[in-house]
């Protein structure tokens, strides 16, 4: 009899009801962002580890455990816990390459270094972490695109209004309270999953060209374009002539990103730079042209009597560096959208 029992319970597990596991549903779709990610059979600090998955793998998200830990299920039907920061959602990874496509004829206004770990954002603000799309390590290069502002600690984007300087205001030792948070928009290289996304501004060090970093004072360079062809300097070596967008350190316009366009010219008589500029209360992005061969900036920038965007056009004439030219060119569009 009890031998008969056996046989029949061994029987029972074969049958077909109920040799079908129930695997644990998922809750999305992810993909691995980082180089190496462990998986865990635990979150336990003595956890043993049962896979090891690379960038680009796709897994099922079965349960989140607060924000730091993941229960996952791999290709392989390994179930277990990696860290948070490890993958990103399938919906966040098209939402950046969504944003990529749309900032892909944006050129680089500057370029930029982290002077700490970012997280990369899929939209400015940081109320939570919920756009939250990669953790980027120290010291990763940028290419900066365009900058917004949101009230502090939000994610709710502060709209334009060009505020003109009406009277000079005394100069302060102290910055005063931060109300806002300042956001740029960026490029990440060519081997990132997700190559554009949003940084906090403050911890993004900009890499202003060497020969230029010390020609600030009180306009600050908030972006910047090589202009014509590499030059050899006896005595400087290799220079460039550069169009730079400047801001006010003490005085800036609200509403702006910049309000000059400064035009450094290389005097290979005198070894050193001069510069002419033009007042332009612009925004970001501007783009490159061409107008009558020679190399134009397409500008978007606030009419001083309406107050209203509009579309400008800058040329650079450096067919004679003696005599180099920035000029605006009479064609302009009004109704810019920032």
């Amino acid at each position: 009899m009890k031998k008969f029992s056996a046989v029949l319970g061994v029987l029972i597990l074969l049958s077909p009801s109920c040799s079908r596991i129930r695997l644990p549903g998922k809750i999305d779709d992810g993909v691995i962002v980082s180089e190496s990610a462990p998986v865990r059979n635990s979150t336990a600090q003595l956890a043993l580890e049962v896979a090891r998955l690379n960038k680009g793998q796709e897994v099922e998200i079965l349960e989140r455990k607060g924000v730091e830990w993941t229960r996952i299920r791999t290709r392989g039907n390994v179930t277990g816990w990696t860290e948070s920061r490890h993958l990103v959602s399938r919906s966040v990874i098209d939402r950046g390459r969504a944003l990529a496509e749309q900032a892909a004829a944006i050129p680089a206004q500057a370029t930029g270094r982290l002077t700490t770990h970012a997280s990369l954002r899929i939209s400015p603000g940081r109320s939570s972490d919920q756009n939250v799309a990669l953790y980027l390590p120290t010291g990763l290069n940028v290419e900066i695109l365009t900058r917004e502002r949101t009230f502090r600690m939000s994610d709710e984007i502060l709209p334009r209004q060009f505020k003109p300087r009406r009277r000079p205001a005394p100069r302060r030792s102290a910055e005063p309270p931060v109300k806002y948070d300042f956001w740029y928009q960026v490029r990440l290289p060519a081997d990132a999953l997700i190559r554009v996304g949003w940084i906090y501004a403050q911890l993004v060090e900009l890499k202003i060209p060497s020969g230029l970093v010390n020609l600030q004072g009180d306009k600050f360079i908030v972006g910047w374009f090589e202009v014509g062809e590499e030059l050899k300097d006896e005595e400087a070596g290799p220079v460039r002539h550069y169009l730079a967008l400047e801001r006010d350190r003490f005085r800036p316009a609200g509403g702006t990103d910049f309000d000059r366009l400064k035009l450094f010219i290389w005097d290979l008589r005198l070894h050193r730079y001069r510069s002419i500029w033009q007042r332009a209360y612009g925004i970001l992005p501007v783009r490159r042209t061409d107008r009558g061969g020679l190399p134009a900036f397409e500008l978007q920038v606030y009419n001083e009597r309406t107050f209203d965007l509009e579309q400008a056009i800058f040329s650079v004439d450096l067919r004679e560096p003696a005599k180099a030219q920035l000029a605006r060119m009479k064609e302009s569009t009004s109704g810019a959208q920032p």
